[in-house]
């Protein structure tokens, strides 16, 4: 991908002569003329680095970076600050302001190649680590499995909503389910089928809940089901209505061999400040064995 830079300049000559150069290197070049128009530009064009003059009007280039740095759209951008002053003062200053580089004019261009390769480079090492975080953070909530959020997550999101639900008086419940005679199914034909029919359930699970609710492995074969705003009458419907779309689609092991299964729900709804996902799932887990004695494939 070719690599974008912006130069913030308002000297025609020095932008026309700093374009040509770098488009000759291969780089995506844009050229604004203040401040503001480099802020704007900042976010339209979304450059890997910026190439600012540190005098500039309307808004100086200290400025720049700093609203730059303040902002989480701009803040990945690297900013070399150009300057005729040479001291340590503007220097520091720069780098406060969140500057990677301070070049002093008039620019050598062989210099200003070789920082602005080495400013690219960081910014790549920055990227790749950025997105290997993001991977690791993924897995670290994900079940392996099903791909749904795991237990860890939904120790994580109960607290959230205990919290908000506390803070500004809502409701909410939680539906626990899982499949019925999954230990008979497992022992009858093998883990490798246990583990499609427990992908098939996470699918339909996540398929017809809602774009607000919060569905997770609680562990085994069960699910969690964490429903904001959703009283015990609002969870019972959608309940009934997952069980339903379960009990209708058997999960295909094989182009000839299907096998139907059913899922028992049990739904506890949020009770008052004393409340914690402790005895929530407590009490929805209760339900749960209750909708199992009752016959299963049923929401209790």
């Amino acid at each position: 991908m070719q690599q974008k830079i912006l130069i913030i300049n308002d000297s025609s000559l020095e932008g026309r002569i700093m374009l040509d150069l770098l488009s000759y290197q291969g780089y995506h070049v844009n050229v604004a003329r203040s401040g503001q128009e480099g802020l704007s530009m900042a976010k339209s064009f979304e450059p890997d680095v910026i190439i600012c003059d540190i005098v500039l009007p309307g808004m100086n280039g200290l400025e720049l970076a700093r609203l730059l740095q303040e902002d989480v759209d701009t803040q990945k951008i690297q900013i070399i600050i150009a300057s005729s002053n040479n001291n340590k003062q503007d220097k520091l200053e720069a780098f406060r302001c969140g500057a990677f580089d301070y070049l002093v004019k008039p620019l050598d261009f062989d210099e200003l190649l070789l920082r602005l390769e080495i400013v690219l480079r960081y910014k790549q090492s920055i990227d790749k680590l950025k997105r290997r975080e993001t991977i690791l953070r993924a897995g670290s909530i994900r079940d392996f499995l099903t791909g749904l959020y795991n237990r860890q997550y939904l120790d994580q999101k109960m607290a959230e909503e205990l919290a908000r639900v506390k803070r500004y008086g809502h409701t909410f419940s939680v539906l626990l389910t899982d499949v019925d005679f999954f230990k008979q199914i497992n022992d009858r034909h093998g883990h490798l089928v246990g583990d499609k029919i427990l992908i098939h359930l996470a699918g339909r699970l996540q398929l017809k809940v809602r774009s607000t609710d919060t569905v997770c492995r609680f562990g085994g074969e069960e699910f969690c089901i964490i429903a904001p705003e959703t009283d015990s009458h609002g969870a019972f419907e959608l309940a009934e209505k997952l069980r339903k779309t379960i009990e209708k689609e058997p999960v295909i092991v094989s182009e000839d061999f299907k096998i139907p299964i059913t899922a028992s729900f049990g739904i506890a709804e949020y009770e008052g400040p004393e409340e914690t996902t402790k005895s929530l799932l407590e009490r929805a887990d209760r339900a749960l064995y209750n909708a199992k004695k009752k016959g299963r494939n049923r929401v209790e």
